[in-house]
């Protein structure tokens, strides 16, 4: 498989994200914290409860910690230990890595 990590510019990294969300039925808030150094914390929410099922923090400073705490958050929907909502296999996770055009 190939390494698919940061190799997109920023915005088009934010654009794939978003629509990927979409495509999995969740809607996001991000949140800018702290003063005068920031972070932004991602909550990915469901769409038909309107719950909050996976949280990320952000790592950087602007858009490189709006991003980092969106795929954070993308990442942490996918782990079955952290995440008691959605039951993931590994091999699913390998499928969507493949097929997704997150990577592509």
């Amino acid at each position: 498989m190939n390494n698919c990590e940061r190799s997109l510019d920023l915005n088009t990294a934010f654009l794939n994200w978003k629509n990927e969300l979409i495509d999995l039925g969740f809607d996001f808030e991000i949140a800018c914290h702290g003063a005068p150094i920031e972070t932004n914390i991602c909550s990915l929410i469901n769409k038909s409860d309107r719950k909050n099922v996976a949280t990320g923090f952000g790592k950087g400073l602007g858009l490189q910690s709006q991003l980092s705490a969106c795929f954070e958050a993308l990442e942490h929907l996918y782990m079955p230990i952290r995440n008691t909502t959605f039951e993931v296999s590994f091999d699913i996770i390998d499928g969507i890595l493949q097929t997704n055009p997150l990577c592509q």
